[in-house]
């Protein structure tokens, strides 16, 4: 099992804002049993290119889980984010962990459920 850590964005926390900034940390202390958690919403703020950002901690074997949110906190498909990219990306890493969607209920839950449900299956 792993703690995760979830860098936020700089409206929410003055700590680690950038997935690599985190996972540098983590590594450079050595610390065991911290992974991280790539949220999407926040690193649509804070990346510059979050493909490469995914590709570093994929690389560095220190993504533990990402949340799918588009770039309005909204379901995929709700905002601007461009997925394809993404998605391609974590399955050309083999990545195998956890993909979870943390989104606002917009319009309402039960859409917002099942446009979720529907992008994971087009996507992964």
């Amino acid at each position: 099992t792993h703690f995760l850590y979830e860098p936020l964005n700089r409206y929410e926390t003055n700590l680690f804002n950038r997935q690599t900034d985190a996972a540098s940390f983590i590594q450079s202390r050595k610390i065991r049993g911290v992974k991280i958690l790539a949220d999407l919403f926040h690193m649509n703020i804070e990346e510059e290119d979050i493909c490469g950002a995914l590709r570093s901690l994929a690389s560095q074997q220190v993504l533990g889980h990402i949340h799918f949110a588009d770039s309005n906190r909204r379901a995929i498909g709700m905002g601007h984010t461009s997925i394809g990219p993404i998605a391609d990306l974590l399955k050309e890493s083999g990545y195998d962990g956890y993909v979870s969607a943390e989104i606002l209920p917009l319009p309402d839950s039960d859409q917002a459920a099942v446009r979720t449900i529907t992008s994971f299956r087009d996507f992964f």
